[in-house]
């Protein structure tokens, strides 16, 4: 069965980088476990995503489309389809004090975040500190072992899943009767019109959503 935009897949995946092989994200706890450098996840599961939603990174999300069920893919991407080209705009001088003030020492390869960018010192000469606000795996190709457990049909994890990856809300409540989804766990105002839409959107079938929390 191939897969479509707009289908909710279940499927385990591993990101690699291609010249090394280092794992920096994975759903398998078993790859966590033996890789010299374990993702920061808190839980190892196969995830739902809806294809076409941007959920996976974009090269990712792309390639699906066509896959078939029940088998393993490798997908190649390179730096430009993945987390992009290094931008030497985003290496920046910042002042040691600005550090300092906020009682931080900074040192190489400390993860710092100034005026909401987030980045990673790369030297500390004097009174400047060099912070990279690139992307973490900028520059790098990397590839993508995926493999797709099967298409979800069940609305409630259709609902769940959408909460979960677009709100980063773990385990909400939700119930569904018949065309109407009702969502018990608390929801920011702001994203509750959107969220509606959504699921709306990516499952015709709900035609009303409310919020009981």
């Amino acid at each position: 069965m191939s897969i479509k935009k707009g289908d909710f897949i279940e499927l385990n995946y591993t990101g690699r980088t291609s010249d090394d092989g280092l794992v920096f994200d994975t759903t398998s706890q078993e790859v966590a476990k033996t890789s010299e450098a374990p993702t920061k996840r808190t839980t190892y599961e196969p995830i739902i995503v809806c294809v076409g939603e941007k959920q996976l990174i974009k090269g990712v999300d792309d390639s699906l489309i066509g896959k078939t069920l029940g088998k393993t893919y490798t997908i190649k991407l390179s730096a430009e389809e993945a987390f992009g080209k290094k931008d030497g705009k985003l290496l920046q001088l910042v002042s040691t004090s600005t550090f300092t003030k906020n009682q931080i020492k900074p040192f190489i390869g400390l993860e710092v975040n100034v005026d909401n960018m987030y980045g990673v010192i790369k030297s500390v000469t004097g009174g400047r500190t060099m912070v990279d606000f690139n992307h973490p795996l900028s520059g790098k190709d990397v590839e993508y072992e995926v493999t797709l457990l099967k298409k979800v049909v069940d609305d409630k994890q259709k609902i769940v899943s959408l909460i979960t990856s677009l709100l980063n809300t773990p385990n909400p409540d939700v119930e569904v009767k018949e065309e109407k989804a009702i969502i018990k766990t608390e929801i920011p105002t702001p994203a509750k019109e959107f969220l509606e839409k959504k699921i709306k959107e990516l499952i015709p079938k709900i035609k009303s959503v409310s919020f009981k929390a």
